[in-house]
């Protein structure tokens, strides 16, 4: 294990009880550090605290804090001085899940989000930076999301909160690294933690991982449907009308695979061969013009790879070449339809 450089600096990890916020008081822990985490539910906390001690052989403090409540924050701060007389690293890690409409988020939804997921980093951060002034620096990580920096729909509040965290992260960066502060943030991705152990409830956790895992591409093509007799290769929008015509080609006894291409850089070259030395046909559908774009280079891998192994050349379905539309009308004259896709699988197979 590497030396981090942790051995008997003093650690606060909010919501350290769960999660991302246990695993990481574990290895703090283990690295030698002195950590206090909090968490809402005392009883539960200091069993937690027992087991990381046990576990990592270190120091692992339980204090009963609602991050949310500024009396709570002050708490927390004044029993970690008090007990190891400054703190060296912040972990501001606490919150909760909250994605919901625009209009069904209350007032009182906005404001509890923004209480313990912006001011609560806002309070333990003010509360550490005399202390770690005085030693000489510090270290303040703040969890946040990436839709904190390109949300979804339906991801409010948390989305909001996440993005003031980011912003006063930066700002905080900025002001205090003369002070040999520094202030970064993480922008969690999907992780395990019991907070999807929670929403999956009867349904079982694992099934939900295995569809989360799935809006994962880290890099991959995933087979959409499985066939014989060409392959379509696509992403995005057109894998949903893949879908749909591969359907209707079945009855026609037209056995259509469907790849989703999920990442395009780089693209997965060895899924898109795999599948297409199966079936020995293919089907380019990309919303750009042929001649760009990434079903042009995939296009050209296919047949610079399987030239020989092939029964049709590669069919393209793209926009027509022409200046970008500007209205409705125009712009379903630009783009493939649907029965471009199917019209290009009966010229693959011949039909």
């Amino acid at each position: 294990m590497f030396d981090l450089g942790l051995e008997g600096k003093v650690a606060i990890v909010t919501g350290g009880s769960d999660g991302l916020g246990r695993a990481t008081a574990h290895r703090l822990a283990s690295e030698g550090a002195k950590v206090v985490i909090c968490g809402r539910r005392a009883d539960y906390l200091a069993e937690v605290a027992e087991e990381l001690s046990a576990a990592t052989g270190g120091t692992v403090v339980p204090v009963r804090a609602d991050v949310s409540v500024a009396d709570d924050c002050e708490g927390l701060i004044a029993a970690t001085l008090s007990q190891f007389g400054g703190v060296d690293i912040l972990i501001n890690n606490a919150g909760a899940s909250a994605a919901a409409s625009f209009e069904t988020v209350s007032d009182d939804a906005w404001q509890a989000d923004f209480d313990l997921k912006v001011m609560g980093a806002v309070r333990m951060c003010r509360g550490v930076l005399p202390s770690m002034k005085a030693r000489g620096g510090g270290s303040i990580i703040n969890a946040a999301i990436s839709g904190g920096k390109a949300p979804l729909a339906r991801s409010l509040p948390t989305t909001l909160s996440r993005a003031a965290g980011l912003n006063l992260t930066k700002s905080m960066a900025n002001e205090y690294a003369a002070d040999n502060i520094r202030v970064n943030a993480i922008c969690i991705g999907l992780i395990k933690s019991a907070q999807w152990d929670r929403r999956a409830g009867e349904n079982g956790v694992d099934g939900l991982y295995d569809d989360l895992g799935a809006r994962v591409p880290l890099g991959k093509a995933a087979v959409a449907r499985e066939g014989e007799d060409v392959t379509v290769i696509g992403y995005g929008p057109p894998i949903a009308h893949a879908l749909g015509v591969a359907d209707e080609m079945q009855a026609d006894g037209i056995s259509v695979e469907v790849l989703d291409l999920r990442t395009i850089a780089p693209f997965d070259v060895e899924g898109v061969l795999a599948s297409v030395r199966k079936t020995r046909r293919a089907v380019v559908v990309h919303e750009a013009v042929k001649q760009f774009g990434v079903g042009a280079e995939v296009s050209s891998v296919i047949h610079e790879n399987l030239f020989d192994d092939l029964k049709a050349p590669v069919q393209r379905v793209g926009s027509a070449f022409s200046p970008v539309p500007f209205s409705p009308v125009l712009e379903e004259a630009f783009l493939y339809q649907r029965q471009d896709i199917a019209d290009a699988i009966l010229k693959a197979v011949k039909r």
